[in-house]
């Protein structure tokens, strides 16, 4: 479909990715590990997910694996407000 990268979504999704990295490098690891990692992993599959489907020959292939993306995002909402309930 076209260079992954000019998509906005991708570069939104980078820019996610970049801050919680950072975010999560400053605070010490041994607080919520398992969901720090989780999150961190659900941010980068946003990204891998759209440029994957950049790849993809159809809009409608590109289509599924912007919504699969889109599921990970919503994956990461929730994670983020699991990790305020818990002061994380």
């Amino acid at each position: 479909m076209g260079d992954f990268k000019k998509l906005i979504a991708w570069q939104k999704a980078s820019e996610l990715w970049r801050d919680l990295l950072r975010i999560f490098t400053v605070r010490a690891a041994r607080e919520a590990p398992g969901l720090r990692g989780q999150i961190l992993r659900a941010s980068g599959s946003v990204r891998s997910t759209l440029a994957e489907g950049a790849g993809k020959r159809s809009r409608r292939e590109m289509k599924r694996f912007a919504e699969i993306a889109y599921t990970s995002a919503k994956e990461i909402e929730d994670q983020l407000l699991q990790g305020r309930r818990r002061g994380s």
